[in-house]
């Protein structure tokens, strides 16, 4: 079973300024018509409201005339076409009758899924800007009830009694406005919720809030004669959970929730356990859900012009298939409840792996179909003023390699790469796999950036450089769960190894592998 999660600006930016119609939006949903996708997520806001008459929250297109184009205070100074473009297709779809967060979650009961809506308890995009309309009011005013630790440059801190006020009424509104089986309280978009090293004082707060939505919820539910589910996106791990304040494990204990979405901050990541939040639960039956993103990057300030850069990313084409097959393989393995799929909305637009939709689901479907591992990392344990002074710098590289050198001149580096590797030094990387329990045994292959001539040695086995990869000839006694290798520099000269990645294929068949002598131009893809 497959979540869907729709960005709220995203669906705005395909067509020209003032020209998108409800059929236009018609696609978001019918393209995953008779997919494996069973739960439509819709957003409908970020820090602002994407939605008529917000009164709990300051509405994105107040102030907004779209006939003096550019030019207007709306924009605070600031230049934005694509905001032009958001506020401008909002204005004629609403003059038209139409709220898309309505129309969509319609059209998706229409096609027999569960209607969502999501709701993002912090939305922290463009806050290096003072005034924007994708702010809210209450940040603009008031930078006192904003985190202090990473300021200025934060999210609103729910130790203030009137942050948590307001979200409270923004869930109200949600619900006033739209007849949902299920909200998301997405506490991913974005942490941190307290200042650096404080969340956990917070924790009893954080619950007893939950606990008044959960009855303000049923409230609601009650008038519906039907439950309205809770599900929160959490931190990947119960530790990094508590760490921001958010206690999911008791929320669940309580009944103040239905669901678990757990995620990494801004990236793809190959080693989800949601077991880990069952056992915490004491639950094992406990919907507890992975969420797969689509960027991916192999370690911190990996350079953002390298092939896998976060912020150029690879190409939304087929190479991607089995690495995205692989993070789902993986949660779906430590007992993920579904997929909870984020920021696909690219993916499904250009119909180029449409079998993410049918496939990625379920262990079942997922059986025999080729796969690829990357090493990843938690963003989520880098404390939080490193990584968003990192994330912005102007050479995010450049600030990365500095804090990473002081860590591992403490010992305390905690990820795997970069490997800088002497002429005949080796290094041990190790994967994730998840189990292989198909009766025919795939071909494992591994590849690598930053090293080409190499000893890699697999199970014992030592593997055959061919075509830029290295083919394991056997794979006798290796079942899953983790994978160990060990690579030796053997080009005669220092290398940095720069991202690794284990493949297996049942067909003979492997990913294109990145070639530099082809630079590939993208644009952003989705909205992080």
């Amino acid at each position: 079973m497959l979540f869907f999660d729709e960005d709220c600006n995203a669906r705005y930016y395909y067509a020209e300024a003032g020209t998108l119609l409800p059929k236009d939006l018609d696609h978001i949903v019918d393209d995953l018509k008779n997919t494996d996708v069973k739960s439509m997520v819709i957003g409908t806001g970020g820090a602002s409201a994407m939605y008529p008459g917000a009164k709990a929250v300051n509405e994105y297109i107040a102030g907004f005339e779209m006939e003096k184009g550019l030019d207007q205070p709306w924009f605070c100074g600031h230049p934005g076409v694509w905001g032009y473009r958001n506020a401008a297709n909002i204005v004629v779809l609403q003059k038209m009758g139409c709220d898309s967060n309505d129309y969509l979650l319609k059209r998706a009961r229409e096609n027999g899924m569960e209607a969502w809506i999501t709701i993002r308890m912090n939305d922290q995009h463009g806050t290096w800007v003072e005034k924007s309309p994708g702010h809210s009011q209450l940040w603009m005013d008031h930078p006192e009830m904003r985190t202090q630790t990473c300021a200025p440059q934060s999210g609103l801190s729910f130790e203030h009694p009137q942050v948590r006020e307001m979200m409270f009424n923004v869930i109200i509104e949600n619900l006033e406005l739209y007849d949902v089986d299920g909200i998301i309280l997405d506490w991913m978009r974005h942490v941190p919720h307290f200042n650096d090293g404080e969340g956990e004082s917070f924790i009893p707060v954080i619950n007893d809030y939950m606990g008044e939505i959960r009855k303000m919820v049923d409230s609601f539910a009650e008038k519906r004669g039907r439950r309205i589910m809770i599900a929160p996106r959490l931190p990947a791990s119960v530790e990094r959970a508590r760490y921001h304040g958010l206690d999911g494990a008791a929320w669940a204990q309580k009944g103040y929730i239905d669901r678990l979405i757990i995620s990494p901050k801004y990236l793809r990541s190959y080693i989800l356990d949601p077991g880990e939040w069952k056992r915490a639960i004491g639950r094992d039956d406990f919907p507890v859900t992975a969420c797969i993103d689509t960027p991916y990057q192999p370690y911190p300030g990996y350079p953002t012009d390298g092939p896998t850069g976060a912020w150029t990313r690879e190409p939304f084409d087929r190479r991607q298939l089995p690495f995205i097959r692989g993070a789902c393989r993986v949660a779906l393995n430590n007992g993920s409840d579904g997929i909870y799929l984020f920021n696909f909305m690219n993916i499904r637009n250009k119909k180029k792996m449409m079998e993410i939709f049918d496939e990625c689901g379920s262990w079942e479907m997922l059986q025999g179909k080729n796969f690829s591992l990357d090493i990843s990392y938690d963003d989520l344990h880098m404390d939080e003023p490193n990584f968003l002074k990192g994330w912005r710098a102007k050479s995010n590289d450049e600030y990365f390699s500095v804090w990473r050198n002081d860590l591992k001149a403490k010992g305390v580096y905690p990820y795997q790469l970069p490997q800088e590797l002497a002429p005949g030094a080796s290094c041990r990387f190790s994967f994730v796999t998840g189990r292989i329990t198909e009766k025919q045994l795939p071909q494992i292959a591994f590849s690598f950036e930053g090293i080409n001539e190499a000893k890699v040695v697999f199970n014992g086995v030592e593997c055959r450089a061919e075509n830029g990869r290295f083919i394991c000839p056997q794979v006798t006694g290796f079942t899953g769960q983790t994978a160990e290798i060990s690579v030796t520099n053997t080009s005669g000269e220092a290398v940095i190894v720069e991202r690794a990645s284990m493949h297996f294929s049942w067909d003979g068949e492997f990913p294109e592998l990145y070639n530099p002598a082809k630079k590939i131009t993208i644009g952003v893809a989705a909205d992080i």
